[in-house]
């Protein structure tokens, strides 16, 4: 991710935000949203048919979704004069259907709600290529309208140039290869960034208070950002990466980054690991021989001078020798009570082993 060109940009809108709002009325997507709800859920509409209620809730519509070539939202209240249950089905029980928020079944219902509009437009407006259906923009638009803070308006050209500026890793793609859950990650990053930026959002809020708009989830902010950047020549003179070398650096990055977390993972069970070794430790760790009497067949009598873990120094009456203590070295003098302390520093021995392979193994991940 380019973050330098995502905060130009968002920079440069913000610097432009009264001529957007203001000489061209962008605000129009906040006031169709609301305009969206306020019909959608009035009982005023309850007893209506379906193309009155959608013909209603559109009314401010039309300029975010149709243009002089095609009509998609016309086209919806066409058919549904029409095919009445079928397209009211379609909207309450496919595209407004709940998905428990998961953005695979979410772009599912999407696919499946433009593959039986257009099915419809087919049946009852076969020539009337304006009022097609498979238009991911409107269908995601509808999504927005009426639940816009789980969703955001999605339009091919400007989210395909703001991706390629921002350095995107990953393809949203297109047609049968389009990945809603990409294009929403695309958009929580920038509304992660637009909160970098309190200076807009005071801006962008009090604009829509002045209108009795709001958009708490910055959603359509969002959009709009992504649309302004594409219609109001807000690129100029940025450059960026082709879109085939960001993809693929991203996904060398975020190959490393898996590998660096696989490892983390195994330094991590590693620590565990000596963690409870060392647990294991700790009371023959505590154990103090200084001053303690030992019995040498080749020296005699002697006492523990200095102690090392299990490295022990004895003076004798004629030298001083040095010993560890463990069941494997025979030479080794011996205690009042041998056997209990040759048992317990022979499992000494055996977990500071333990814990030295496991560091060793832990140095070379």
């Amino acid at each position: 991710m380019n973050t330098h060109n995502l905060h130009e940009l968002i920079s440069r809108y913000e610097e432009r935000l009264e001529y957007f709002y203001v000489e061209n009325d962008e605000l129009f997507k906040w006031r169709a949203v609301k305009r969206f709800q306020q019909v959608w859920n009035s009982n005023e509409y309850k007893d209506v048919s379906f193309a009155e209620k959608f013909n209603a809730a559109k009314s401010e519509f039309l300029i975010l979704t149709d243009n002089k070539m095609v009509s998609p939202s016309n086209g919806v209240v066409k058919i549904a004069e029409k095919k009445e249950a079928e397209v009211s089905r379609l909207f309450e029980d496919v595209l407004f259907a709940d998905d428990g928020g998961d953005l695979d079944i979410r772009q599912n219902h999407m696919e499946e709600f433009m593959d039986g509009m257009e099915k419809l437009r087919q049946e009852v407006f076969p020539n009337s290529w304006k009022f097609k259906q498979d238009d991911r923009h409107a269908a995601s638009s509808y999504l927005n309208a009426l639940y816009p803070d789980e969703n955001y308006i999605y339009k091919y050209e400007p989210t395909e140039k703001f991706a390629q500026y921002v350095e995107f890793g990953f393809d949203i793609g297109s047609g049968s290869n389009f990945r809603l859950k990409y294009y929403y990650d695309l958009c929580d990053t920038l509304v992660d960034a637009l909160r970098e930026h309190p200076s807009l959002l005071e801006k962008n809020a009090k604009f829509l208070a002045a209108n009795g708009l709001k958009d708490e989830s910055l959603h359509l902010l969002a959009f709009d950002i992504i649309y302004c950047c594409n219609s109001y020549g807000l690129y100029s003179g940025l450059e960026h990466e082709k879109k085939s070398e960001t993809i693929k650096a991203f996904k060398l990055a975020e190959a490393q980054k898996k590998l660096e977390l696989e490892r983390q993972a195994k330094i991590a069970e590693i620590d565990e690991q000596i963690s409870a070794l060392q647990l294991q430790l700790e009371p023959y760790s505590s154990i103090s021989l200084v001053n303690v009497k030992v019995v040498s067949d080749d020296y005699g009598e002697g006492a523990i001078i200095e102690q090392k873990g299990s490295q022990i120094s004895v003076q004798f009456k004629d030298c001083t020798k040095s010993f560890i203590i463990d069941k494997k070295y025979i030479k080794r003098p011996t205690f009042e009570n041998n056997d209990e302390v040759v048992e317990a520093f022979t499992e000494y021995n055996r977990l500071v082993d333990e814990i030295q392979k496991l560091e060793r193994q832990k140095a070379n991940i």
